[in-house]
């Protein structure tokens, strides 16, 4: 079985609508099962160049049964 991965990656200026897009995509992954999800993160990064992490932990049975 040949198994496939794919990362997304979607820029914003504004971290609410960072949020607001990331928690859509969890809905669509967890509650309508319209994705795999196997991991979720909205990265910030700083005006020095640094990154900070914002990850939701992710439940991985009820996605894959579903």
């Amino acid at each position: 079985m040949t198994t496939s991965c794919n990362l997304w990656a979607i820029g914003y200026d504004n971290m609410e609508r960072a949020n607001q897009v990331r928690d859509e995509i969890v809905k669509l992954g967890w509650d309508k099962h319209v994705l795999i999800l196997s991991d979720v993160a909205v990265v910030v990064r700083d005006l020095d160049g640094s990154f900070t992490f914002d990850r939701k932990k992710l439940p991985m049975a009820p996605n894959v049964l579903g």
